[in-house]
């Protein structure tokens, strides 16, 4: 649903929305959706007994955040392909893999 959800809120268009004064706000959102999607991805696979449940939420969070770029990009809806998106979506995704590493996959 998280998923989803992140999909909705990076593809819909943005119309006459005033932007934060905080600057890169956009990118802090980035860090926390990515990060809390990969937290969960960690979380959801480690109970469901896979291995290697960080390798695999990095490369399936990683490429989603990618798709949504490229769908951005492509739709044509007043939103644009950023490599700091990107960026800030890995940032929180490796965030998410520390935490889960701490506090769930304690080895």
């Amino acid at each position: 649903m998280l998923s989803l959800a992140i999909a909705f809120v990076c593809l819909v268009p943005l119309g006459e929305a005033h932007p934060p004064r905080i600057p890169y706000f956009d990118k802090y959102i980035h860090v926390f959706l990515f990060g809390t999607l990969a937290f969960l991805w960690i979380t959801g696979l480690r109970k469901q007994g896979l291995a290697q449940p960080i390798m695999i939420s990095v490369v399936f969070c990683i490429a989603y955040g990618i798709v949504i770029e490229i769908l951005q990009e492509l739709m044509q809806l007043g939103r644009a392909f950023e490599w700091l998106d990107i960026g800030a979506d890995v940032a929180g995704i490796l965030l998410a893999c520390v935490i889960a590493k701490i506090f769930v996959l304690k080895n």
